[in-house]
């Protein structure tokens, strides 16, 4: 599967990536290792988006991952439903500072200023988002949308519930 991270810091290679590239039969030169990971963008991930994460997101059958995406969360979740692009986020970060006007929809309101508040908000914006947990330690309910098509036609209701499970 071909995927492009996009982060707006420059890649480090790892000791361990190192390593496992060199069980794969990979040489250490540069150009090889960045022949055999993913392709980087190194942009910031906004909304809108910039040209070059414009150009990836129109791509046939384009999805979005965000694994504890920071600042990007919000805009991968209204990227995706506007767009039309199935996405999958775990949310960490919430930086309340940043984003004062995010308000809890629970009952006591107030500002959002929690992981759990964060995720409670994000899934106001749409009813076909749904809610996992993943199967390791720390940060790990993602939420998750597979698009107007998939929310139109039922078919989330006709496969398997993961919502609220282990997956």
């Amino acid at each position: 599967m071909k995927a492009t991270l996009v982060d707006p810091r420059a890649r480090e290679v790892s000791k361990q990536m190192l390593r496992v590239l060199a069980k794969q039969g990979k040489s250490d030169t540069q150009s090889e290792i960045e022949l055999a990971l993913n392709a980087h963008a190194q942009e910031w991930f906004t909304d809108p988006p910039n040209e070059a994460v414009s150009a990836l997101l129109s791509q046939p059958d384009a999805l979005i991952i965000g694994l504890h995406p920071d600042q990007a969360t919000e805009p991968i979740v209204d990227i995706g439903l506007r767009q039309n692009i199935p996405w999958a986020i775990v949310p960490c970060c919430v930086f309340p500072q940043l984003y004062p006007d995010r308000i809890w929809p629970g009952e006591e309101g107030g500002q959002v200023n929690s992981t759990e508040k964060l995720i409670d908000w994000l899934k106001t914006k749409d009813p076909g988002i749904r809610e996992a947990y993943l199967p390791f330690e720390g940060r790990n309910r993602v939420l998750y949308w597979f698009g107007r098509e998939a929310v139109n036609q039922d078919t989330l209701h006709s496969t398997p519930s993961i919502q609220n499970e282990v997956i």
